[in-house]
């Protein structure tokens, strides 16, 4: 399975820099691409094209809704494409930690519960 991190700024980047700085080496088809301010809907599209695959393609978006899942989306009609959304360090760790225990890859469900988890606010008072 091809997958891609896709973010608003150098989000994708990062998340991506941090979770092999925690992890240790991932899979190296892991691949993340930045949107950035002055990139054009079709510059985004180009870039997520080049790195898709007629296999299963697995996409990290930052924000539903956003520009890097909604290309993300229309891309589908051309090749097979899972999407989470609301990517976070969190989700990502739980996701690659059990991938690189494991010989298959886990369920989106482990990403999406991971993610969920990680959000908490902590009342000091």
């Amino acid at each position: 399975m091809n997958i891609i991190m896709m973010a608003h700024g150098t989000l994708a980047n990062s998340l991506l820099k941090s979770t092999k700085m925690i992890l240790g080496p991932i899979d190296n088809r892991v691949q993340a691409i930045d949107f950035g301010a002055n990139e054009s809907l079709e510059q985004l599209s180009n870039k997520l094209e080049k790195q898709l695959n007629k296999e299963m393609n697995l996409i990290f978006c930052d924000l539903k809704g956003g520009t890097p899942f909604n290309t993300a989306y229309l891309l589908r009609q051309k090749y097979p494409i899972k999407i989470v959304c609301g990517m976070n360090l969190g989700m990502l760790l739980e996701y690659f930690m059990h991938a690189l225990s494991n010989d298959e890859l886990p369920s989106l469900a482990i990403a999406k519960d991971a993610g969920i988890k990680a959000i908490e606010v902590f009342d000091l008072d």
